[in-house]
């Protein structure tokens, strides 16, 4: 199993916060579309401000 393309983001849990042990309700999900090949990918960005991408090959 390939986990390579997860978009999902994981991040260190802060003990000063513990909204943050819920992953699903500290990440903002966009979906943007490529300038190059106009394919939607997406993009999740997380409270703790780590982004990650998932974009198909061109």
């Amino acid at each position: 199993m390939n986990l390579s393309e997860s978009t999902y983001v994981l991040w260190p849990i802060s003990n000063s916060s513990s909204s943050q042990t819920v992953h699903q309700d500290t990440t903002i999900q966009n979906i943007n579309r490529c300038g190059i090949c106009s394919q939607l990918f997406t993009r999740k960005i997380s409270l703790g401000g780590h982004i990650s991408r998932y974009h198909p090959k061109h």
